[in-house]
Protein backbone atom coordinates (compact mmCIF):
# COMPACT_ATOMS: atom_id res chain seq x y z
CA UNK A 1 0.00 0.00 0.00
CA UNK A 2 2.80 2.63 -0.31
CA UNK A 3 5.87 3.04 -2.42
CA UNK A 4 9.07 4.82 -2.73
CA UNK A 5 9.57 7.64 -4.69
CA UNK A 6 12.79 7.21 -6.77
CA UNK A 7 13.78 10.60 -7.32
CA UNK A 8 12.23 12.23 -4.41
CA UNK A 9 13.86 9.86 -1.84
CA UNK A 10 10.47 10.03 0.05
CA UNK A 11 7.40 7.70 0.75
CA UNK A 12 4.19 7.85 -1.06
CA UNK A 13 1.21 6.24 0.25
CA UNK A 14 -1.08 5.20 -2.42
CA UNK A 15 -3.68 2.33 -2.94
CA UNK A 16 -3.72 2.53 -6.83
CA UNK A 17 0.10 4.40 -8.12
CA UNK A 18 2.04 1.59 -9.61
CA UNK A 19 5.38 1.91 -9.07
CA UNK A 20 8.00 3.17 -12.09
CA UNK A 21 8.88 0.97 -14.82
CA UNK A 22 12.75 -0.43 -14.20
CA UNK A 23 15.27 0.29 -16.39
CA UNK A 24 19.04 -1.07 -16.57
CA UNK A 25 20.61 2.84 -17.22
CA UNK A 26 23.26 4.46 -15.02
CA UNK A 27 23.75 7.52 -14.82
CA UNK A 28 26.41 9.85 -15.87
CA UNK A 29 29.33 9.80 -12.90
CA UNK A 30 29.49 13.60 -11.69
CA UNK A 31 31.49 14.65 -8.41
CA UNK A 32 28.23 14.10 -6.61
CA UNK A 33 26.01 11.71 -8.37
CA UNK A 34 22.45 10.98 -8.29
CA UNK A 35 20.93 7.58 -8.86
CA UNK A 36 18.53 6.98 -11.29
CA UNK A 37 15.08 7.90 -11.16
CA UNK A 38 13.54 5.41 -13.29
CA UNK A 39 14.99 2.33 -12.00
CA UNK A 40 13.80 2.21 -8.26
CA UNK A 41 13.51 -1.66 -7.85
CA UNK A 42 10.19 -3.21 -7.30
CA UNK A 43 11.75 -5.15 -4.35
CA UNK A 44 11.00 -1.05 -2.52
CA UNK A 45 7.32 -1.34 -3.01
CA UNK A 46 4.77 -3.15 -1.83
CA UNK A 47 1.52 -1.82 -4.56
CA UNK A 48 -1.37 -3.49 -3.42
CA UNK A 49 -5.16 -2.24 -4.16
CA UNK A 50 -8.31 -3.40 -2.71
CA UNK A 51 -9.59 -5.25 -5.69
CA UNK A 52 -5.95 -7.97 -5.64
CA UNK A 53 -5.97 -8.45 -2.25
CA UNK A 54 -4.70 -11.98 -1.82
CA UNK A 55 -5.82 -14.02 1.55
CA UNK A 56 -4.64 -17.13 2.84
CA UNK A 57 -5.55 -20.35 0.04
CA UNK A 58 -5.21 -23.79 1.12
CA UNK A 59 -5.55 -26.77 -1.25
CA UNK A 60 -8.61 -28.07 0.26
CA UNK A 61 -11.82 -26.27 -0.61
CA UNK A 62 -12.79 -26.84 2.70
CA UNK A 63 -11.02 -24.56 5.04
CA UNK A 64 -13.12 -23.36 7.91
CA UNK A 65 -15.60 -19.87 7.23
CA UNK A 66 -14.24 -18.57 10.69
CA UNK A 67 -10.79 -18.86 9.41
CA UNK A 68 -11.52 -16.74 6.38
CA UNK A 69 -13.81 -14.56 7.77
CA UNK A 70 -10.77 -13.96 10.37
CA UNK A 71 -8.03 -13.06 7.59
CA UNK A 72 -10.70 -10.73 5.81
CA UNK A 73 -11.30 -8.69 8.71
CA UNK A 74 -7.59 -8.66 9.47
CA UNK A 75 -7.07 -7.29 6.08
CA UNK A 76 -9.60 -4.74 5.96
CA UNK A 77 -8.65 -3.72 9.27
CA UNK A 78 -5.56 -2.82 7.52
CA UNK A 79 -6.77 -0.20 5.09
CA UNK A 80 -9.33 1.35 7.66
CA UNK A 81 -6.30 2.59 9.77
CA UNK A 82 -5.57 5.82 9.13
CA UNK A 83 -2.11 7.22 9.55
CA UNK A 84 -1.11 10.33 11.56
CA UNK A 85 0.72 13.68 10.41
CA UNK A 86 2.38 15.75 12.68
CA UNK A 87 4.99 18.35 11.82
CA UNK A 88 2.59 18.39 8.57
CA UNK A 89 3.00 21.01 5.67
CA UNK A 90 1.61 21.70 2.45
CA UNK A 91 3.73 22.32 -0.76
CA UNK A 92 2.28 24.01 -3.65
CA UNK A 93 1.43 21.30 -5.53
CA UNK A 94 -1.07 19.87 -3.35
CA UNK A 95 1.41 17.58 -1.36
CA UNK A 96 2.07 17.19 2.31
CA UNK A 97 4.68 16.31 4.22
CA UNK A 98 5.18 15.25 7.53
CA UNK A 99 6.31 12.74 10.45
CA UNK A 100 4.12 9.80 10.61
CA UNK A 101 2.60 7.42 13.17
CA UNK A 102 -0.05 4.90 12.79
CA UNK A 103 0.82 3.75 9.78
CA UNK A 104 -0.89 0.90 9.17
CA UNK A 105 2.22 -0.88 6.91
CA UNK A 106 4.60 -2.85 9.36
CA UNK A 107 7.40 -1.35 6.99
CA UNK A 108 6.90 2.39 7.68
CA UNK A 109 7.82 2.92 11.41
CA UNK A 110 6.46 5.55 13.97
CA UNK A 111 8.43 9.17 13.22
CA UNK A 112 9.67 8.54 9.78
CA UNK A 113 9.47 11.69 7.37
CA UNK A 114 7.13 11.28 4.95
CA UNK A 115 5.19 12.92 1.71
CA UNK A 116 1.84 12.20 0.35
CA UNK A 117 0.87 12.83 -3.02
CA UNK A 118 -1.31 15.77 -3.93
CA UNK A 119 -4.82 16.38 -2.09
CA UNK A 120 -8.08 16.16 -3.89
CA UNK A 121 -9.04 19.45 -4.89
CA UNK A 122 -12.11 19.89 -2.36
CA UNK A 123 -9.01 19.82 0.64
CA UNK A 124 -7.08 22.89 -1.44
CA UNK A 125 -10.41 25.53 -0.77
CA UNK A 126 -9.27 28.13 1.90
CA UNK A 127 -10.05 26.73 5.46
CA UNK A 128 -10.81 24.00 4.41
CA UNK A 129 -8.71 21.74 6.34
CA UNK A 130 -6.61 22.30 9.53
CA UNK A 131 -5.22 20.41 12.63
CA UNK A 132 -7.36 17.10 13.39
CA UNK A 133 -8.78 16.89 10.16
CA UNK A 134 -8.69 13.68 7.54
CA UNK A 135 -7.41 14.55 4.16
CA UNK A 136 -7.77 12.65 1.03
CA UNK A 137 -5.47 12.22 -1.83
CA UNK A 138 -6.15 12.05 -5.35
CA UNK A 139 -5.86 8.23 -5.26
CA UNK A 140 -8.02 7.72 -1.85
CA UNK A 141 -5.14 7.72 0.92
CA UNK A 142 -6.26 9.27 3.76
CA UNK A 143 -4.26 10.79 6.71
CA UNK A 144 -5.03 13.13 9.89
CA UNK A 145 -3.08 16.05 10.45
CA UNK A 146 -1.88 16.31 13.81
CA UNK A 147 0.35 19.45 15.02
CA UNK A 148 0.91 21.71 12.01
CA UNK A 149 4.90 22.41 11.51
CA UNK A 150 6.14 25.18 14.08
CA UNK A 151 2.98 25.16 15.92
CA UNK A 152 3.36 23.91 19.59
CA UNK A 153 -0.73 24.12 20.95
CA UNK A 154 -2.87 22.04 18.95
CA UNK A 155 -5.72 24.20 19.75
CA UNK A 156 -4.40 27.42 18.03
CA UNK A 157 -6.14 27.34 14.22
CA UNK A 158 -4.91 30.44 13.44
CA UNK A 159 -1.09 30.77 13.61
CA UNK A 160 0.99 31.52 11.28
CA UNK A 161 1.82 28.61 9.35
CA UNK A 162 -2.21 27.67 9.06
CA UNK A 163 -2.73 30.62 7.11
CA UNK A 164 0.82 30.04 5.15
CA UNK A 165 -0.99 27.01 4.21
CA UNK A 166 -4.41 28.30 3.67
CA UNK A 167 -2.63 30.85 1.24
CA UNK A 168 -0.57 27.91 -0.78
CA UNK A 169 -3.98 25.86 -1.36
CA UNK A 170 -5.66 29.10 -2.58
CA UNK A 171 -3.09 29.83 -4.94
CA UNK A 172 -3.20 26.43 -6.14
CA UNK A 173 -7.22 26.84 -6.72
CA UNK A 174 -6.03 29.77 -9.00
CA UNK A 175 -8.08 32.25 -6.51
CA UNK A 176 -5.33 34.29 -5.79
CA UNK A 177 -2.36 35.44 -7.97
CA UNK A 178 1.11 34.51 -6.71
CA UNK A 179 2.41 38.18 -6.87
CA UNK A 180 -0.47 39.60 -5.21
CA UNK A 181 1.29 39.96 -2.02
CA UNK A 182 4.26 41.89 -3.80
CA UNK A 183 2.18 43.97 -5.28
CA UNK A 184 -0.09 45.10 -2.67
CA UNK A 185 3.20 45.68 -0.87
CA UNK A 186 4.80 47.51 -3.55
CA UNK A 187 1.70 49.54 -3.68
CA UNK A 188 2.09 50.46 0.04
CA UNK A 189 5.30 51.13 -0.64
CA UNK A 190 4.31 53.82 -3.23
CA UNK A 191 2.14 55.81 -1.08
CA UNK A 192 4.34 56.05 2.13
CA UNK A 193 7.14 56.99 -0.54
CA UNK A 194 5.02 59.67 -2.12
CA UNK A 195 5.59 61.72 1.15
CA UNK A 196 9.17 61.12 0.87
CA UNK A 197 11.38 64.28 0.06
CA UNK A 198 13.89 62.36 -1.87
CA UNK A 199 13.73 63.07 -5.46
CA UNK A 200 14.01 59.45 -6.67
CA UNK A 201 14.82 60.65 -10.31
CA UNK A 202 18.42 61.42 -8.89
CA UNK A 203 19.05 58.00 -7.39
CA UNK A 204 20.01 55.28 -8.70
CA UNK A 205 17.68 52.28 -9.08
CA UNK A 206 20.15 49.97 -7.27
CA UNK A 207 19.79 51.86 -4.31
CA UNK A 208 16.41 52.72 -4.17
CA UNK A 209 15.19 49.38 -4.79
CA UNK A 210 16.54 48.68 -1.11
CA UNK A 211 13.23 50.41 1.29
CA UNK A 212 14.47 53.03 2.81
CA UNK A 213 13.43 53.74 6.86
CA UNK A 214 11.92 56.32 7.95
CA UNK A 215 14.10 58.92 10.13
CA UNK A 216 12.03 58.36 12.89
CA UNK A 217 12.62 54.34 12.75
CA UNK A 218 16.27 55.03 12.74
CA UNK A 219 16.23 56.75 16.16
CA UNK A 220 15.24 53.64 17.35
CA UNK A 221 17.71 51.34 15.97
CA UNK A 222 19.58 48.26 17.83
CA UNK A 223 22.51 48.36 18.44
CA UNK A 224 22.78 44.95 16.15
CA UNK A 225 22.84 47.20 13.43
CA UNK A 226 25.33 48.87 11.73
CA UNK A 227 22.55 51.76 11.29
CA UNK A 228 23.03 52.89 15.15
CA UNK A 229 23.49 56.64 15.59
CA UNK A 230 23.20 59.08 18.48
CA UNK A 231 21.46 61.53 16.29
CA UNK A 232 17.53 61.78 16.49
CA UNK A 233 16.88 61.71 13.01
CA UNK A 234 19.07 61.70 9.67
CA UNK A 235 18.12 63.26 6.23
CA UNK A 236 16.75 61.65 3.63
CA UNK A 237 20.79 61.65 1.54
CA UNK A 238 22.55 60.21 4.85
CA UNK A 239 20.06 57.76 4.74
CA UNK A 240 21.08 57.27 0.62
CA UNK A 241 24.52 57.20 1.69
CA UNK A 242 24.74 54.77 4.15
CA UNK A 243 22.86 52.19 2.15
CA UNK A 244 24.75 52.71 -0.99
CA UNK A 245 28.05 52.00 1.87
CA UNK A 246 26.39 48.73 3.44
CA UNK A 247 25.87 47.54 -0.49
CA UNK A 248 29.24 47.84 -1.08
CA UNK A 249 30.50 46.67 2.29
CA UNK A 250 28.74 43.64 2.74
CA UNK A 251 28.21 42.98 -1.16
CA UNK A 252 23.82 43.57 -0.98
CA UNK A 253 22.21 43.00 -4.35
CA UNK A 254 18.36 44.59 -4.75
CA UNK A 255 16.69 41.02 -3.71
CA UNK A 256 15.12 39.97 -0.68
CA UNK A 257 13.05 37.15 0.79
CA UNK A 258 9.99 36.35 2.90
CA UNK A 259 8.91 40.29 2.44
CA UNK A 260 11.96 42.03 2.99
CA UNK A 261 12.99 39.81 5.91
CA UNK A 262 16.13 38.33 4.09
CA UNK A 263 18.70 40.56 2.09
CA UNK A 264 20.40 38.25 -0.43
CA UNK A 265 24.18 39.17 -1.36
CA UNK A 266 25.45 39.06 -4.73
CA UNK A 267 27.32 36.59 -6.73
CA UNK A 268 25.75 32.96 -5.68
CA UNK A 269 27.30 30.00 -5.98
CA UNK A 270 26.29 26.10 -7.04
CA UNK A 271 26.19 23.69 -4.62
CA UNK A 272 29.12 20.30 -4.98
CA UNK A 273 26.14 18.76 -6.17
CA UNK A 274 24.99 21.53 -8.71
CA UNK A 275 21.68 21.55 -7.67
CA UNK A 276 20.94 24.39 -5.75
CA UNK A 277 21.87 27.83 -5.52
CA UNK A 278 23.74 28.89 -2.44
CA UNK A 279 23.13 32.68 -1.15
CA UNK A 280 24.90 34.33 1.82
CA UNK A 281 22.06 36.97 2.95
CA UNK A 282 21.62 38.65 6.00
CA UNK A 283 18.61 39.33 8.04
CA UNK A 284 16.93 42.76 7.80
CA UNK A 285 16.94 45.21 11.00
CA UNK A 286 13.01 44.85 11.23
CA UNK A 287 13.51 48.74 13.35
CA UNK A 288 15.53 49.24 9.66
CA UNK A 289 14.35 47.88 6.96
CA UNK A 290 17.26 47.82 4.28
CA UNK A 291 19.50 47.20 7.12
CA UNK A 292 21.42 44.05 7.52
CA UNK A 293 22.19 42.69 11.05
CA UNK A 294 25.70 41.85 10.56
CA UNK A 295 26.26 39.95 13.76
CA UNK A 296 24.67 37.08 12.19
CA UNK A 297 25.30 36.35 8.61
CA UNK A 298 23.33 33.93 6.75
CA UNK A 299 23.74 30.86 3.65
CA UNK A 300 20.22 30.51 1.86
CA UNK A 301 20.08 27.10 -0.33
CA UNK A 302 17.68 27.49 -2.74
CA UNK A 303 16.08 24.84 -5.18
CA UNK A 304 12.72 24.10 -6.72
CA UNK A 305 13.51 20.26 -4.97
CA UNK A 306 10.60 20.67 -2.31
CA UNK A 307 11.19 17.11 -1.05
CA UNK A 308 14.83 17.37 -0.77
CA UNK A 309 14.53 20.38 1.15
CA UNK A 310 12.30 19.89 3.15
CA UNK A 311 13.95 16.41 3.99
CA UNK A 312 17.44 17.97 4.78
CA UNK A 313 15.36 20.53 6.65
CA UNK A 314 13.56 17.68 9.11
CA UNK A 315 17.05 15.91 9.13
CA UNK A 316 18.53 19.43 10.91
CA UNK A 317 15.43 19.24 13.46
CA UNK A 318 16.06 15.24 14.15
CA UNK A 319 19.51 15.57 14.57
CA UNK A 320 20.06 18.81 16.75
CA UNK A 321 17.36 17.96 18.98
CA UNK A 322 17.84 14.83 19.70
CA UNK A 323 20.42 13.30 22.86
CA UNK A 324 23.89 14.03 21.04
CA UNK A 325 23.12 17.19 18.83
CA UNK A 326 26.74 17.42 16.89
CA UNK A 327 28.57 20.19 15.82
CA UNK A 328 25.56 20.85 12.81
CA UNK A 329 25.36 24.83 11.62
CA UNK A 330 22.07 26.49 13.53
CA UNK A 331 19.19 26.40 10.91
CA UNK A 332 16.95 29.34 11.05
CA UNK A 333 14.12 28.88 8.67
CA UNK A 334 12.28 27.03 5.76
CA UNK A 335 10.61 29.04 2.62
CA UNK A 336 7.99 27.71 0.67
CA UNK A 337 6.64 30.32 -0.55
CA UNK A 338 9.35 32.43 -2.93
CA UNK A 339 7.54 33.26 -5.45
CA UNK A 340 4.81 35.68 -3.51
CA UNK A 341 7.31 36.89 -0.78
CA UNK A 342 10.60 37.76 -3.18
CA UNK A 343 11.30 41.63 -3.90
CA UNK A 344 11.93 42.45 -6.92
CA UNK A 345 9.49 39.78 -8.41
CA UNK A 346 11.75 37.39 -10.43
CA UNK A 347 10.83 34.19 -12.36
CA UNK A 348 13.73 33.08 -11.23
CA UNK A 349 12.07 32.19 -8.13
CA UNK A 350 9.27 30.44 -9.37
CA UNK A 351 8.88 27.72 -7.64
CA UNK A 352 11.83 27.59 -5.91
CA UNK A 353 12.20 26.65 -1.80
CA UNK A 354 15.00 27.75 0.23
CA UNK A 355 16.62 26.45 3.48
CA UNK A 356 18.22 29.29 5.94
CA UNK A 357 20.83 28.37 8.22
CA UNK A 358 24.43 29.41 9.82
CA UNK A 359 26.73 30.83 7.77
CA UNK A 360 30.43 30.23 7.71
CA UNK A 361 33.42 31.77 6.32
CA UNK A 362 35.02 28.86 4.33
CA UNK A 363 34.66 25.24 4.41
CA UNK A 364 37.67 22.85 5.27
CA UNK A 365 38.50 22.08 1.31
CA UNK A 366 39.03 25.57 0.89
CA UNK A 367 41.15 25.89 4.40
CA UNK A 368 42.99 23.02 2.90
CA UNK A 369 43.89 24.92 -0.65
CA UNK A 370 44.56 28.40 1.25
CA UNK A 371 47.45 26.44 3.33
CA UNK A 372 48.57 25.71 0.16
CA UNK A 373 47.45 21.55 0.55
CA UNK A 374 49.17 21.82 3.55
CA UNK A 375 47.54 19.52 5.78
CA UNK A 376 46.47 20.41 9.30
CA UNK A 377 48.76 19.39 12.47
CA UNK A 378 48.42 19.34 16.17
CA UNK A 379 45.12 21.37 17.48
CA UNK A 380 43.99 22.35 14.49
CA UNK A 381 43.76 18.73 13.07
CA UNK A 382 42.16 17.52 16.17
CA UNK A 383 39.81 20.52 16.61
CA UNK A 384 38.16 19.21 12.99
CA UNK A 385 38.50 15.98 13.69
CA UNK A 386 36.59 16.13 16.93
CA UNK A 387 34.28 18.07 15.27
CA UNK A 388 33.25 15.36 12.25
CA UNK A 389 33.10 12.96 15.17
CA UNK A 390 30.33 14.46 16.99
CA UNK A 391 28.78 15.16 13.97
CA UNK A 392 29.14 11.64 13.17
CA UNK A 393 27.83 10.50 16.76
CA UNK A 394 24.62 12.89 16.16
CA UNK A 395 23.79 11.27 12.72
CA UNK A 396 24.59 7.60 14.15
CA UNK A 397 22.04 8.18 17.18
CA UNK A 398 19.50 9.15 15.51
CA UNK A 399 20.00 6.56 12.75
CA UNK A 400 20.80 8.30 10.53
CA UNK A 401 23.54 7.42 7.70
CA UNK A 402 24.49 10.97 6.32
CA UNK A 403 26.24 9.73 3.54
CA UNK A 404 27.86 12.71 2.42
CA UNK A 405 30.75 13.26 5.19
CA UNK A 406 33.67 15.02 3.23
CA UNK A 407 35.56 18.28 3.71
CA UNK A 408 33.51 20.12 1.63
CA UNK A 409 30.28 19.99 4.27
CA UNK A 410 32.49 21.42 7.37
CA UNK A 411 32.74 24.72 7.75
CA UNK A 412 34.89 26.97 9.61
CA UNK A 413 32.57 30.42 11.55
CA UNK A 414 35.79 32.26 12.07
CA UNK A 415 38.73 33.30 9.75
CA UNK A 416 41.13 30.63 11.08
CA UNK A 417 43.10 28.28 8.72
CA UNK A 418 44.82 25.88 11.46
CA UNK A 419 48.41 28.14 11.60
CA UNK A 420 47.82 29.62 14.71
CA UNK A 421 47.79 26.42 16.69
CA UNK A 422 43.92 25.60 16.60
CA UNK A 423 40.92 24.97 14.32
CA UNK A 424 37.90 26.16 16.72
CA UNK A 425 34.29 26.57 15.41
CA UNK A 426 34.26 23.80 12.80
CA UNK A 427 30.36 23.20 11.77
CA UNK A 428 28.39 20.57 9.99
CA UNK A 429 26.37 21.27 7.04
CA UNK A 430 24.07 19.76 4.11
CA UNK A 431 21.75 16.65 4.87
CA UNK A 432 19.78 16.92 2.19
CA UNK A 433 21.62 12.92 1.51
CA UNK A 434 20.64 11.52 5.06
CA UNK A 435 18.78 8.86 4.72
CA UNK A 436 17.37 6.41 8.27
CA UNK A 437 19.64 3.39 8.48
CA UNK A 438 18.34 0.04 6.38
CA UNK A 439 17.08 2.56 3.87
CA UNK A 440 18.50 3.16 -0.18
CA UNK A 441 20.41 5.86 -1.06
CA UNK A 442 19.78 8.35 -3.95
CA UNK A 443 22.59 10.57 -3.96
CA UNK A 444 26.24 9.67 -3.27
CA UNK A 445 29.32 11.37 -3.70
CA UNK A 446 32.47 8.89 -5.05
CA UNK A 447 34.69 10.19 -2.83
CA UNK A 448 32.94 9.52 -0.08
CA UNK A 449 31.44 6.31 -0.41
CA UNK A 450 32.81 2.67 0.76
CA UNK A 451 34.23 0.15 -1.35
CA UNK A 452 31.26 -2.21 -0.91
CA UNK A 453 29.25 0.61 -2.40
CA UNK A 454 31.20 1.28 -5.39
CA UNK A 455 31.28 -2.16 -6.16
CA UNK A 456 27.49 -2.16 -5.93
CA UNK A 457 27.42 0.91 -8.34
CA UNK A 458 29.44 -0.71 -10.83
CA UNK A 459 27.38 -3.93 -10.40
CA UNK A 460 24.43 -2.57 -11.11
CA UNK A 461 22.80 -3.81 -8.09
CA UNK A 462 23.51 -0.23 -6.33
CA UNK A 463 19.59 0.57 -5.92
CA UNK A 464 19.24 -2.62 -3.51
CA UNK A 465 22.22 -1.21 -1.66
CA UNK A 466 21.18 -1.13 2.73
CA UNK A 467 22.33 1.87 3.72
CA UNK A 468 24.79 1.10 7.19
CA UNK A 469 26.43 3.06 9.56
CA UNK A 470 29.65 1.74 8.73
CA UNK A 471 28.81 3.52 5.17
CA UNK A 472 30.15 6.91 7.10
CA UNK A 473 32.76 5.19 8.52
CA UNK A 474 34.66 4.78 5.49
CA UNK A 475 33.97 8.51 4.88
CA UNK A 476 34.93 9.72 8.14
CA UNK A 477 38.53 8.02 7.77
CA UNK A 478 39.09 9.48 3.96
CA UNK A 479 37.98 13.17 5.80
CA UNK A 480 40.88 12.22 8.04
CA UNK A 481 43.00 11.38 5.95
CA UNK A 482 42.69 14.40 3.70
CA UNK A 483 43.04 16.87 6.93
CA UNK A 484 46.26 15.34 8.09
CA UNK A 485 47.78 15.18 4.45
CA UNK A 486 45.68 18.36 2.78
CA UNK A 487 45.13 15.90 -0.60
CA UNK A 488 41.91 13.41 -1.13
CA UNK A 489 42.94 10.16 -1.15
CA UNK A 490 42.65 9.14 -4.77
CA UNK A 491 44.31 12.88 -5.63
CA UNK A 492 43.42 14.09 -9.05
CA UNK A 493 40.79 10.93 -10.36
CA UNK A 494 37.97 12.06 -11.88
CA UNK A 495 34.80 10.24 -10.09
CA UNK A 496 34.32 7.48 -12.62
CA UNK A 497 37.88 6.43 -11.95
CA UNK A 498 37.47 6.84 -8.45
CA UNK A 499 34.18 4.46 -8.23
CA UNK A 500 36.02 2.17 -10.82
CA UNK A 501 38.98 1.97 -8.29
CA UNK A 502 36.81 1.43 -5.06
CA UNK A 503 35.20 -1.05 -6.72
CA UNK A 504 37.61 -3.19 -6.68
CA UNK A 505 39.32 -3.20 -3.25
CA UNK A 506 38.37 -6.03 -0.90
CA UNK A 507 38.72 -7.44 2.69
CA UNK A 508 42.19 -7.23 2.45
CA UNK A 509 42.58 -3.62 1.51
CA UNK A 510 44.92 -1.74 3.64
CA UNK A 511 45.73 1.91 3.26
CA UNK A 512 48.90 3.46 1.89
CA UNK A 513 49.15 6.19 5.44
CA UNK A 514 52.89 7.42 4.07
CA UNK A 515 52.22 10.90 4.60
CA UNK A 516 50.83 10.63 8.22
CA UNK A 517 53.21 10.92 11.11
CA UNK A 518 51.09 10.32 13.76
CA UNK A 519 50.60 6.56 14.35
CA UNK A 520 47.74 7.26 16.46
CA UNK A 521 46.31 8.78 13.99
CA UNK A 522 47.58 6.34 11.76
CA UNK A 523 45.68 3.71 13.59
CA UNK A 524 42.45 5.33 13.94
CA UNK A 525 42.41 6.10 9.92
CA UNK A 526 43.29 2.75 9.66
CA UNK A 527 40.68 0.98 10.79
CA UNK A 528 37.77 3.63 9.50
CA UNK A 529 39.01 2.58 6.10
CA UNK A 530 38.87 -1.86 6.72
CA UNK A 531 37.66 -3.17 3.80
CA UNK A 532 35.50 -5.14 5.92
CA UNK A 533 32.84 -3.18 6.64
CA UNK A 534 31.49 -5.31 9.94
CA UNK A 535 35.33 -4.51 11.24
CA UNK A 536 35.09 -0.76 11.34
CA UNK A 537 34.92 0.83 14.58
CA UNK A 538 31.62 2.49 15.44
CA UNK A 539 31.36 6.23 16.58
CA UNK A 540 31.72 5.40 20.49
CA UNK A 541 35.35 3.40 19.78
CA UNK A 542 36.41 6.38 17.54
CA UNK A 543 35.56 9.14 20.64
CA UNK A 544 37.15 6.34 22.45
CA UNK A 545 40.74 6.50 20.71
CA UNK A 546 43.80 7.07 22.13
CA UNK A 547 44.27 9.65 19.29
CA UNK A 548 41.53 11.52 21.24
CA UNK A 549 41.71 10.72 24.92
CA UNK A 550 44.99 11.01 25.17
CA UNK A 551 45.12 14.47 24.19
CA UNK A 552 41.74 15.79 26.37
CA UNK A 553 39.73 14.81 23.94
CA UNK A 554 36.76 12.34 25.01
CA UNK A 555 33.40 11.63 23.96
CA UNK A 556 32.19 14.21 26.03
CA UNK A 557 34.83 16.45 26.76
CA UNK A 558 35.54 18.62 23.55
CA UNK A 559 36.84 22.00 23.32
CA UNK A 560 34.91 24.23 21.41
Amino acid sequence: IHHYHPTLHTTFLDVDNKHPSLSSSQPLLLSSLTLPSSSRPSSTSCALSPSSRVFPTTSARTTARTTTARTRTSSTALFAVIPTLDNWRISRQGRVTGVVTNHPSPEIEDGEFLTTSAIKEEFRVVGSVDEGDIVITASGSKYRLGKVKGNTNTKNKNNNQNVNNKRMMTMMNGKVKPNANVKSNAKSNAKSNNNNTIDKAKVKASVTSIPIASPASKSTSKSTSPSTSTSTSTSPMQDLAQLRELKIKYNLSTKTLANGKYLLCNNPTRSTSGKSQIYRAYKSDPNNPGIPLTSTPLTIKISPNYDALTREEYNYDKITTGLFPGRFVTKYDFLDDLATSSYPPSKAFANQYALVIEAGTRDLKSVLSQRNNRGLTGRALRDAASAAAQCLQAAHSSNMVWTDLKTENFIVMGNDIGDDGGLPNVRGIDLESGMTRGTNPVDFSPEACPPEFASAFISGSALNFILDTSYDIWSYGMLLYELATGRAYFGSKTPAQITKTLALYDDSFSPNLEGIDDDKLKDLIRSCLNGDPKKRPGYAQILLHPYFITTGFGPFGFAD
